[in-house]
């Protein structure tokens, strides 16, 4: 007896031994794909930063921030997702993929409520720069002005009441909260707005305040947004601060200047501004420009001499780090030059108005309307058939999506199968045969699994590796304009969310293997044909050797 129970004991170290060894390869392999994620979370940090710098000179600013803010959110729901995939699988797929859901449905119906609040912005800017500058504003325009602000309050009333039935229970105090406190800055805005229209009739100085004040009221509102998407409190609290950091300056990659070529360019207000034009050629503008882009040039000869002995990420970093004081001073010159632009544009306006019979408003119209040829997002059919390896890319991946939610079911099941035989300990004894059978027809599925989970990670890297040298290229490209860079940003974090998908399947994988073997060793170590093929295919993991252990189980399991 004594002799027996020695054996048990031996046999069960030898268990443990052996599976620490097994899963030392896997840890370490776990840690580097974290350290490399979290590489990539760097760079693509300092790339959104570059977009934030746009915000304040683009009239699609608003727009394009929330996409932004949106993208950067449920990327870094996915993060967050990976750095605690290590804690109990039962309670990773059940409760984040809970908030994933909630997250995702409470974005996409801000989303559509943001749309509005942005649209009937839009519109009432038109009418505040018609108040601006015709000060004598009959009070039809007035009347419509005033609509527009009552339609804006019923949208974000709206817009509330939606945030409220989204976020109950432990998320209810912490959204109403900033709503209340939001909605008061909404409420005085409008007191001020309304006041200050009827007395801006006039007075020079209050007709500035009131313009002033357009452009305050339109941060309230794009700050509201932001408080929607970013009130679930899993989110990290460095991206608020870096979203919210009104003092981040960064690098200006020539969207500024292009944008201003196009406006100098448009065809029917030429002739009233060429000494516009001519200005801005004499202030050394366009030079800074080119010095700025020979900068950028020479720097990517040095990353093409490194010959790919750095990471990706790393050459994106060095890339990035230019001179912060030389990127604020072009910045500031160029906000400067833009303004004074406007200011002319408006005097043109009134010199011509009589023989022209053109408002500011048209002109305004017009060059929006021509800007949205260079605007992805109305174009989208056309940038993707420019861009055919793109769109093979694309292609790929989304096959790649398919395995993962394929094996994400197949994850599931397996855990309920385990749960399942560990809680019925006497089925166990009465049917070892079958359930050896069983046991070993889980180890073939993980082995078959992790070729395949194997071939996709390296395909997957080669892919996002590819991705960032791309967008590393398109930002030294002076046709390529903020529309584009922020398209691929967009692909750019698709890609990144599904390859930090697949790398937590593979983690989960790791612990959902540990717990198989866990489960070998203490339930089922008196069989001796399962103790040498465990021993044996445990073996065989540890040196990669899968297909071995597929043609073994696969024996096993038919055999009997």
């Amino acid at each position: 007896m004594l002799l027996v129970i020695v054996v048990i004991l031996t046999f069960t170290a030898i268990f443990v031994y052996f599976g620490k060894i097994f899963f030392s390869a896997t840890r370490e392999k776990s840690k580097k794909m974290i350290e490399k994620i979290q590489s990539w979370e760097e760079s693509l940090e300092k790339i959104m930063d570059q977009f934030e710098s746009f915000a304040k000179n683009s009239k699609q600013a608003m727009e394009l921030e929330n996409q932004l803010t949106a993208k950067v959110s449920a990327f870094e729901v996915s993060a967050k997702q990976l750095r605690i995939s290590t804690n109990k699988i039962n309670g990773i797929i059940n409760g984040h993929l809970k908030k994933h859901y909630l997250c995702l449905k409470c974005y996409k119906k801000v989303k559509k409520q943001s749309k509005l609040l942005t649209l009937e912005f839009q519109k009432l800017q038109k009418l505040f720069l018609a108040v601006v500058e015709f000060s004598e504003a009959n009070s039809l325009i007035l009347n419509n002005f005033f609509a527009r602000v009552s339609n804006l309050q019923v949208v974000w009333k709206k817009l509330i009441n939606q945030g409220k039935s989204l976020y109950k229970q432990n998320y209810l105090d912490f959204f109403e909260s900033r709503l209340n406190a939001l909605n008061n800055e909404i409420k005085e805005s409008f007191d001020i707005l309304f006041n200050m229209t009827f007395e801006a009739k006039n007075s020079e100085i209050k007709l500035q305040e009131t313009q002033n004040l357009v452009y305050e009221y339109g941060l309230i509102i794009s700050r509201a947004i932001k408080y929607f998407i970013f009130v679930n409190e899993t989110l990290p609290n460095k991206i608020r601060i870096l979203l919210q950091n009104k003092e981040r300056q960064k690098n200006v990659i020539s969207y500024a200047f292009l944008n201003l070529e196009k406006l100098i360019n448009l065809p029917k207000i030429l002739e009233r501004i060429k000494e516009v034009r001519d200005e801005i050629i004499n202030g050394n503008l366009l030079e800074t420009e080119t010095k700025i882009r020979n900068e950028l040039l020479s720097i990517n000869k040095i990353i093409i001499s490194w010959n790919n002995k750095l990471t990706i990420e790393t050459k994106c970093a060095y890339l990035l780090n230019l001179n912060e004081q030389k990127i604020i001073e072009i910045k500031n010159h160029f906000v400067k030059q833009t303004t004074w632009l406007l200011h002319e544009l408006k005097k043109t306006n009134y010199r011509y108005n009589k023989q022209s019979k053109i408002t500011i408003v048209e002109i305004e119209n017009f060059m929006n309307q021509e800007l949205k040829t260079f605007d992805y997002y109305n174009n989208k059919e056309k940038w993707l058939k420019q861009n055919i390896s793109y769109t093979d890319i694309v292609d790929e991946i989304k096959s790649l999506i398919v395995k993962i939610k394929q094996y994400c079911h197949f994850e599931l099941d397996l855990i309920n199968e385990i749960n399942e035989y560990q809680l019925s300990k006497d089925f166990l004894s009465e049917n070892s045969h079958l359930m050896q059978s069983k046991i070993y027809e889980i180890l073939a599925k993980c082995a078959d699994n992790k070729i395949v989970m194997d071939e996709a990670e390296k395909k997957a890297t080669k892919n996002i590796d590819i991705e960032f040298e791309n967008f590393q290229n398109m930002l030294l490209d002076s046709q390529n304009s903020l529309l584009t860079l922020s398209n691929q940003f967009d692909s750019l974090l698709d890609k990144y969310i599904d390859v930090i998908a697949m790398f937590e399947i593979k983690i989960n994988t790791f612990e959902l293997a540990k717990k198989i073997i866990k489960y070998l060793a203490a339930e089922v170590s008196s069989s001796e044909d399962v103790k040498n093929i465990y021993l044996k295919t445990m073996g065989l993991y540890n040196e990669g050797k899968y297909d071995e252990i597929l043609k073994i189980t696969h024996s096993f399991v038919v055999g009997n």
